[in-house]
């Protein structure tokens, strides 16, 4: 009966510390924006630049939209943004 008890105050111990009163509040959105084609990309890694943009590296298999000359069927692809999303 004793480990019943000590599961019980590890799992109350854990839904305390991931209590949302804990949490805190995540950044508001400034601005978001789909980028890339009809197919799968996905967003590796995000960077911010010190004009304000970003660069962004990730993964394209599409060759449309704002993706242009894709090279088989995953692409590496890097992208920089301004500070309101717009492609440079």
């Amino acid at each position: 009966m004793a480990t019943l008890t000590i599961k019980g105050l590890h799992i109350l111990v854990l839904l305390w510390m991931c209590s949302p009163a804990l949490a805190q509040s995540p950044p508001a959105i400034q601005w978001q924006r789909a980028l890339g084609g009809s197919l799968f990309e996905a967003a590796k890694s995000i960077e911010r630049t010190s004009d304000g943009g970003y660069i962004v590296g990730a993964r394209s298999d599409s060759n449309n939209g704002d993706v242009t000359g894709n090279n088989g069927q995953v692409d590496c692809w890097v992208i920089k943004v301004d500070a309101l999303g717009g492609i440079q």
